[in-house]
């Protein structure tokens, strides 16, 4: 966010932020949902994953709108709170991967990761849109788990880090599109549900015009 523009061009920044990942984590819980009845344990705790992410995600943006004016306007003044502020401020700089709100949104990609390794097998015996989204979850599973092993084994620079993780966004970015298709269409269950439905009432249809024929009958 950009404390630079004015406060309504920061708030509709901090709002388009928000329900761009609202509706990120909507899909994801409907990828979720479709393997619930086959795997259900699996799809319990790709639930909890996900929820984690969405509170890792969300603490940063409250931080945001809440905590970092508040500290920019003490730094600014010569008031007794001004260093705290300005320690507070590096804290909350996105700019450092080792910084509070850069670690919150890092912890919310690895549940992300351990949310695609739960649901890629899963996926793959669905539809091909299903299928394509089991292969986008599955690479950003595995190569996230794969960057976070080697920043742990401190293999990757720091400064290195928040470019590998936007670049595995684009796998991220396929599984969700994907799987926006499949959820658009009706699964096999529901279809079975229309058709018995129609089939009930056609049969209560030819029920009642027989018992309305037999009546008329001399």
């Amino acid at each position: 966010m950009n404390y630079g523009q004015p406060l309504p061009g920061r708030f509709l920044g901090w709002i388009v932020q928000l329900v761009a990942m609202l509706t990120l984590s909507a899909v994801l819980a409907g990828t979720a949902w479709q393997i619930h009845e086959p795997h259900p344990v699996r799809a319990f705790v790709a639930g909890i994953a996900l929820l984690i992410s969405v509170v890792a995600f969300i603490i940063p943006k409250f931080i945001a709108i809440w905590s970092i004016p508040q500290m920019a306007a003490a730094s600014a003044t010569a008031s007794a709170n001004s260093v705290v502020a300005e320690q507070l401020l590096e804290l909350a700089n996105l700019s450092l991967a080792f910084s509070l709100t850069a670690s919150l949104d890092y912890l919310g990609f690895w549940m992300y990761a351990v949310f695609g390794l739960l649901v890629a097998g899963p996926l793959f015996r669905l539809s091909m849109s299903a299928k394509i989204a089991a292969v986008g979850l599955g690479l950003y599973g595995l190569l996230y788990h794969v960057l976070l092993a080697g920043v742990m084994a401190g293999s990757v620079p720091t400064a290195e880090i928040g470019g590998y993780a936007e670049s595995l966004g684009m796998f991220m970015v396929i599984a969700v599109i994907s799987m926006a298709v499949h959820l658009r269409r009706p699964s096999a269950s529901q279809k079975s549900v229309k058709e018995q439905r129609a089939n009930e009432h056609r049969d209560l249809e030819a029920n009642t015009q027989s018992a309305l024929h037999r009546r008329i009958q001399p």
